[in-house]
């Protein structure tokens, strides 16, 4: 395998991040200042986007514009990254992710209305309700009558709100970690957008500090926090849009601390809860539990720790509330959405199967991605792994679900950015352009290859010339070795 850039390679193979050159201040000081502008554009133009731009082609395609500039900038602004920042151009990179943050804060979510059902359910959990046992269809149509008038009354109340739910028949997927802060959210301010965002900035901000101790224990540049910080993609999920999953992201970044820390138990009970924000963490466990197959006794106590707390975050989602594993049953079953592998392998399996067979090339398709996905992973555990190998493993173990997941949402890719940070690669940053493309893909079917097609090849290419692989560590001067 390539080696992973580990601390003893970079001593032996690579040198230290070189001084801060004056075009590399330029490109930082003038990109940081790009993403701002397009901060306040996105800001000041919010509500007309948001009540026009699902209809309207021209605006929408601006906003896509806006989005591929945002992504291009931030790729030059990662090119540089093998020199040294300096404290004071840190700090400039500090503020502008955090002035970028704050300027989309309190506006108007654009392109998406998940944040609906995220109000709704903070709502329902902050007034002691269970919010996955009833759909916000049948609680606002009160069709039940077994749900409490008092939930009925808080949807008349909101019905507006009530009538953006997307899915409406189905009770909410999302797990007790983060409907616990979006009930926080709901505490802070019932049915706002800007307390929901002020909830995730906390998680936000708690991500980038594990990243940033993750890069000071590793000896890999603190400027490597760009990628997560500056990252247009994260900024525009999170603030823009207003999608959860940076809950899920903080408690990943904290389980990725404690095993560069080798602290099994803390790494565990850190991955329990991140499981109970979303579930796709689960992927991560071989990487915690592989290193100590050789010491049964702590392989058990880690393990039950683990089963513990993920037990622990689960049990208020399916103590009382099977609707909730119907409505994930559903999602596993028909969504599909921006997909690039997963479309080429039900295309396949479209060819095999007559028209009539209308399951067969879905269930077909899900299987050989499974197949696919459980190989990789096996691949990717079959030795234990070192601290910092580990954070490599990590990273591609979250990469192919995204590369082969049938839902290939542009949000799902800050799933791979706490890792990212600490192992950058070329290819899987050049997402955080293409990806800008997710919002034309409506209109123009044939944009998902221009978003995944890009970085299939250049994992390829890295595959094929190491050296590209490890071109954020590697001296230019020193050829690569290739490791065992």
């Amino acid at each position: 395998m390539v080696s992973d850039g580990s601390p003893a390679l970079m001593t032996n193979h690579t040198r230290p991040p070189l001084p801060s050159s004056a075009i590399a201040t330029t490109v930082w000081l003038i990109t940081g200042t790009v993403l701002i502008a397009l901060a306040i554009l996105l800001r000041l133009n919010a509500p007309t986007l948001a009540h026009s731009v699902l209809r309207h082609l021209t605006i929408r395609n601006l906003f896509v514009a806006g989005n591929v500039l945002a992504g291009t900038v931030f790729l030059c602004s990662c090119l540089f990254l093998r020199r040294n920042m300096g404290k004071y151009l840190f700090f400039w990179m500090l503020l502008t992710g955090l002035t970028c943050r704050l300027i989309i804060l309190s506006g108007t979510p654009v392109l998406s209305t998940d944040y609906y059902r995220f109000l709704w359910d903070g709502a329902v959990l902050a007034q002691g309700h269970n919010p996955w046992l009833y759909s916000p269809k049948a609680v606002l149509d009160h069709s039940n009558p077994t749900i409490n008038p008092a939930l009925t009354a808080l949807a008349q109340a909101h019905r507006a709100l009530m009538l953006h739910i997307n899915h409406p028949d189905l009770p909410t997927i999302y797990p007790p970690v983060s409907e616990f802060a979006m009930a926080l959210a709901a505490k802070i301010a019932p049915f706002s957008a800007t307390a929901l965002r002020c909830v995730y900035l906390v998680f936000d901000t708690a991500t980038a500090i594990f990243i940033a101790i993750i890069l000071r224990r590793l000896h890999r540049p603190s400027s490597w926090l760009l990628i997560y910080w500056w990252n247009p993609v994260l900024i525009n999920a999170f603030y823009n849009e207003a999608h959860m999953d940076v809950m899920t992201l903080a408690f990943v970044a904290l389980f990725a601390l404690m095993l560069v820390m080798q602290r099994p138990k803390s790494a565990a009970t850190a991955l329990g809860l991140a499981i109970g924000a979303k579930f796709w963490p689960i992927v991560l466990a071989p990487v915690l539990l592989r290193p100590l197959l050789k010491n049964r006794k702590q392989l058990a106590i880690v393990t039950t720790v683990l089963a513990l707390v993920s037990a622990a975050a689960l049990i208020p989602m399916f103590l009382t509330a099977g609707p909730a594993l119907h409505s994930l049953l559903s999602y596993g079953r028909y969504w599909h959405e921006n997909d690039g592998v997963f479309r080429l392998v039900s295309m396949f399996w479209h060819h095999v199967f007559p028209a009539t067979a209308y399951m067969r090339p879905a269930v077909a398709s899900r299987i050989t991605i499974a197949v696919i996905y459980l190989t990789a992973l096996i691949i990717l555990n079959r030795k234990a792994a070192t601290p910092s190998h580990a954070i490599r493993v990590c990273l591609f173990s979250v990469m192919f679900i995204f590369l082969l997941s049938p839902t290939e949402f542009a949000w799902y890719y800050t799933w791979l950015l706490p890792l990212l940070a600490i192992y950058p690669r070329i290819s899987l940053l050049v997402w955080s352009l293409t990806l800008g493309l997710y919002h034309a893909h409506y209109f123009y079917p044939w944009m998902i290859w221009l978003e995944h097609g890009p970085v299939c090849a250049l994992l390829i290419l890295e595959l094929l010339w190491p050296r590209l692989a490890n071109w954020f560590v590697a001296d230019s001067h020193t050829p690569l070795p290739i490791a065992a």
